[in-house]
């Protein structure tokens, strides 16, 4: 009975986090264009500089972070984490 509870309560929070992680992510792709105006960018260039790098400067620092905050979850006290 309350195993069920609880499980789909940590289910909920973890993909309100997820919403919540990824959301500066998925608010660029419908306003690639405008940026790209606002810097007098080719449909060529907004391609490649923010369709492109800027997706892989996201994935590549993101994991990274990933792996230190893991890291730190497993190994630092969690009042010391949440206070970084």
């Amino acid at each position: 009975c309350c195993k069920l509870q609880e499980s789909t309560y940590v289910l909920i929070l973890f993909t309100v986090i997820n919403i919540f992680l990824f959301m500066d992510q998925n608010l660029l792709a419908p306003n690639l264009s405008v940026i790209a105006e606002e810097f007098n960018m080719t449909e060529d260039e907004r391609d490649v500089y923010l369709g492109g790098y800027v997706s892989l400067g996201f994935f590549a620092v993101g994991g990274v972070v990933a792996v230190l905050v893991g890291y730190l979850a497993d190994t630092v006290n969690r009042k010391w984490t949440f206070a970084a």
